[in-house]
């Protein structure tokens, strides 16, 4: 892949309109081998696996890419979105509240609230 990151917004813009999230990942992959310090990039690889149902690899990666640290605070609230999915994913199936983890819930409740 070769382009400016112009360019290579637009194609991840366009991969996530139209909902193909492997793409989207690869092409964010692909952006991190030629600007591997663009936050941009970053976050739409950690939004694609969120995205692609891989959400536990998503919260990893979220950490490792130092996301946690942004200071755009759209870029941050990706790390409560993930844990409450992995929290509603952690759920039974009969009676799924009477089994839910409050522990999951709350800590996405609280990483909502961190600076």
């Amino acid at each position: 892949m070769t382009g400016s990151t112009a360019e290579i917004r637009s194609e991840l813009i366009h991969a996530q309109k139209t909902g193909d999230h492997l793409k989207e990942y690869d092409l964010a992959q692909a952006a991190l081998q030629l600007y591997p310090d663009e936050e941009y990039f970053r976050y739409c690889s950690v939004l694609a696996l969120a995205r692609r149902n891989a959400k536990q690899r998503a919260l990893e990666s979220f950490y490792a890419c130092r996301l946690n640290r942004s200071r755009n605070e759209y870029v941050r609230s990706l790390e409560p979105r993930i844990l409450k999915d992995l929290a509603f994913q952690s759920l039974g199936g009969e009676q799924p509240f009477l089994t839910m983890c409050r522990e999951k819930f709350r800590s996405a409740a609280i990483s909502c609230h961190q600076e």
